[in-house]
């Protein structure tokens, strides 16, 4: 996968932080809540943890644009990062949902939401795709809200 870039901080939550390199994931794990930190060059601050007890854990995710080749890319615009697998490579979205399938499993969820586009064009064998992978992932424990990139072709899903 090619990109520019530096670390990305992509969840913070009471105890714990996970940031990204590339394809390089660190997870910091039992952190105190609502604590300033600074990891990997970024400054953050944890969740403060809410009084009473734990009810429920819900995982969210968007964009996860099924049937896309680049990411990054707004019309001809050739600012970035701009994403896109190399020659053999695994398609990008296969590649980044699955590091999101695999961080979102390892929080074992009630529920996962994921918002709005889902596919690139909203095409049915990109549908299929996401299918494929999160209701494989996470059967009736996920819940979708359509995005404007599943509307184009005019499905009624």
């Amino acid at each position: 996968m090619t990109s520019v870039g530096a670390t990305e901080l992509t969840t913070v939550a009471d105890n714990l932080a996970v940031f990204h390199h590339g394809q390089h994931v660190v997870r910091h794990e039992n952190l105190q809540p609502d604590t300033a930190y600074t990891e990997h060059g970024i400054d953050f601050r944890t969740l403060p943890r809410p009084d009473g007890k734990l009810l429920s854990v819900i995982a969210t995710v968007n964009d996860v644009h099924f049937g896309e080749t680049e990411c990054g890319r707004i019309d001809d615009n050739p600012l970035g990062p701009i994403l896109s697998a190399l020659p053999g490579e695994q398609p990008y979205p296969i590649t980044m949902n699955a590091g999101a399938i695999a961080e979102i499993k390892e929080l074992n969820p009630n529920a996962v939401l994921v918002k709005g586009d889902l596919t690139e064009a909203g095409t049915d064998e990109q549908f299929a795709e996401f299918r494929e992978h999160y209701e494989g992932a996470f059967a009736d424990k996920l819940f979708v809200a359509r995005g404007n990139h599943d509307a184009y072709r005019g499905q009624n899903e």
